[in-house]
């Protein structure tokens, strides 16, 4: 198991690589919203806009000369589609011990290759933009072992 230290672990989202924290005396895992802010992105109303909007995308990238291009106006590139989507929401145990209702997200993401679908619940009282696995993950993590 790759880990920077005995409580952290390091995970990838969609080619980026982020340090999360283990604690696997926490029932839930745990997200700081401002964590979650950074995957946020704004589509396409439809999916066949989106679609569309990654096809100009990819035309305009193989056919420019330059290695950067400047998209025009109406295009985005979007690099986080799929990587969470909102579930809901339960009275969790929260990072500072007390009970709140929080939103819960299930949250995708790669680790040593094997990818992860778990339910993060949105936690103000997370210090610091990261998130926090719980025992949960950690059991699961610990079988594939």
């Amino acid at each position: 198991m790759k880990t920077q230290s005995n409580n952290e672990i390091f995970i990838q989202i969609k080619s980026f690589g982020f340090t999360f924290l283990l604690d696997n005396k926490m029932k839930h895992n745990l997200m700081n919203p401002d964590f979650l802010d950074f995957f946020k992105e704004e589509y396409p109303a439809t999916e066949e806009e989106y679609q569309a909007n990654q096809m100009a995308v990819e035309k305009l990238m193989r056919e420019s000369e330059v290695a950067f291009s400047i998209l025009p106006e109406p295009l985005k590139i979007y690099l986080f589609k799929g990587v969470y989507e909102e579930v809901g929401y339960k009275v969790v145990k929260c990072s500072d011990n007390k009970l709140r209702r929080c939103k819960a997200i299930k949250f995708n993401f790669k680790h040593e290759g094997h990818p992860y679908s778990e339910i993060f619940y949105i936690d103000k009282s997370v210090e610091e933009d990261c998130a926090i696995l719980g025992s949960t993950f950690w059991r699961n993590l610990v079988s594939r072992s």
